[in-house]
Order: C-alpha cells, then structure tokens, then sequence
C-alpha cells in the first residue's frame, strides 16, 4: 500500500510544469527613463540667454544717438544755454558728421566750387563750440524733441540719463578737456554697424553699461 502512494506521488510531480530559472545575464533593474532629449532641450535654452541684461542694450542707428549725445554735451558745457539750444547744437554735430561720412563712403555728392565759395562767403556768425565742431549759430536749425525721441522708442529718457549721469561725473574745471574729448567718447559707445555703405543708416546695439564706463569719470 505505501509502495502505490509513493508511486503516485512520483507521478504527478513529473506533471507540475518546471519552474523557469532567470538567467544570469539579465538585469531585474527598472529601466531608467530616456533624459537625453531633456538635457539637450535644457542646454539649449541656456545657450539661447543673452550675456548682456537687455536692459542695458539699445537696438538703433549712429545719427540719433550722437544727436542726443551732442545736446548733452552742450548742455554739460554751456549750462547757460536752453536745452532747446542744445539740441540744435546736437543736431547740427550730427548732420555735419553724416554728410562727411556720406562723402567719404560715396553716398553723398561733394559739393561744386561755386557753392563751396558761396558758402566760404557767407555772413559772419557768432560760434559755439561743442566737442570741438565750431558752429555757426546761423545755421543751426531748431530741433525737435519728439522726432528725437520718437527714433529711441521708449527708451529716449533710459539714454538720456545715462548720458547726462555720466557726464555728472566732470567738475566744472574739467569742461575744456571734455568738450574735447566728447565726441572720441561717442567713438568708443557708439553702435556697431557694419563698415562702408554696408552700415548706412543701420541699426546697430548701443550698449549704457559701456557708456558709463567711458563717460564717468574716476
């Protein structure tokens, strides 16, 4: 009798299905998930911001800015005169280095010797000095503010500021040395464009950080 339930036994263990032996070379680890898409997204986003706040960056052409740079030098230098004055001195700096600048490059004509002459000729006028352009107060037109303003956006009073903040920086014993020195300044902060006819009448980025560092003065 216990010679059949033995057997028995035997028999329906050579029936149960064999367990299933994991192999040795196969991670039981949960599959990590796929970061390389993130990292990537992420480094690019980084590679995208800008060095420079900006704030502190102005996206325009070279005219305007030594406009208004012109009026706050004159200002700074001729406290009496009114700012009204001052913009036309600007303006007149401005105009007086566009047309040269213009020749230089081929954009503008020269003028014939009959108008030079005529020009040579013309009535005597009381000078004004900024940044060592000798102006006729004649010729200088009346400027004005709003079209000014209107070619900075909204950032005209930004500019302004930073223009007549730095120019603060100059004690009234040094104002001979900086109307001479002013408008090398501008040549150090101005935008930068392209050189030749490449750059006329582009934008370029002024940068105020820059401004303050040639301006002020230690």
């Amino acid at each position: 009798m216990v010679t059949t339930r033995s057997a028995a036994s035997k028999a329906e263990a050579s029936k149960a299905p064999a367990k299933t032996k994991t192999p040795a070379n196969v991670s039981r680890k949960r599959k990590e998930p796929d970061t390389s898409e993130a990292k990537s997204t992420t480094t690019s986003k980084r590679q995208k911001t800008p060095s420079k706040s900006s704030s502190s960056v102005v996206l325009i052409n070279r005219s305007p800015v030594l406009q208004l740079w012109g009026a706050c030098v004159a200002h700074k230098v001729h406290p009496d005169l009114p700012w009204s004055t001052c913009l036309s001195a600007g303006t007149s700096v401005a105009r007086l280095c566009a047309v040269a600048k213009g020749k230089s490059i081929g954009v503008i004509e020269e003028k014939d010797k009959d108008e030079k002459d005529s020009t040579k000729k013309s009535a005597k006028s009381e000078r004004l000095e900024v940044m060592h352009f000798k102006l006729k107060k004649s010729d200088m037109k009346p400027a004005k503010e709003e079209l000014l303003s209107k070619k900075f956006g909204d950032r005209y009073e930004d500019v302004r500021k930073v223009f007549e903040e730095s120019l603060q920086s100059w004690s009234s014993d040094g104002l001979e040395d900086l109307n001479k020195a002013a408008f090398h300044m501008y040549e150090e902060f101005r935008p930068t464009v392209k050189s030749g006819q490449g750059g006329w009448g582009k934008k370029g980025e002024l940068d105020l950080d820059t401004v303050r560092k040639v301006v002020s003065k230690a």
